[in-house]
């Protein structure tokens, strides 16, 4: 009989290799990421700061992102109004929301929950988990605006 959650691949490689299980399992000692973590990517054009912190009995993810800056009335007020009817259509989505800040920048700022120890599948799941509620904000936007001047640090941090 076979057991769908183990399986060997002796069968495929003929090699004897040692079972492969999937499934939940905590990581092996020394493969927890530090309590505080902060890492920059790119997607889709927009830069994005990740940053994950350890606090009591869990710790949590948050993501930014500079989406571009509203144009103003004199440069364009049809696409002023365009892009603002954007931002409203799309300001909130699963686990973040858009900001316009003062300087008439839009941020999108999202935030998961992760396990109290978390390795690095639970941070690219999290990370993962807000990009996908909000792709099609993400879509719209990186359609329309030219991508912003910022630019990130893309080598992953340590807090002390």
């Amino acid at each position: 009989m076979h057991d769908p959650i183990s399986s060997s691949p002796a069968g495929v490689a003929g090699r004897g290799a040692a079972p492969i299980r999937i499934g939940p399992a905590a990581p092996p000692p020394g493969r927890f990421l530090p309590d505080s973590l902060t890492f920059g990517f790119v997607h889709l054009g927009v830069p994005f700061v990740a940053t994950v912190e350890t606090h009591g009995a869990g710790a949590s993810l948050r993501l930014t992102g500079e989406l571009g800056h509203v144009p103003y009335s004199a440069e364009s007020g049809p696409g002023r109004r365009h892009v603002l009817a954007l931002f409203h259509d799309h300001r909130t989505f699963p686990h973040g929301r858009l900001e316009l800040e003062a300087a008439q920048t839009i941020r999108l700022y999202g935030a998961v929950p992760l396990t109290a120890r978390p390795g690095a599948v639970d941070v690219v799941a999290g990370v993962v988990s807000i990009l996908l509620g909000a792709r099609d904000c993400l879509r719209r936007f990186t359609e329309y605006l030219p991508p912003p001047a910022a630019t990130l640090t893309t080598g992953v941090t340590r807090d002390a």
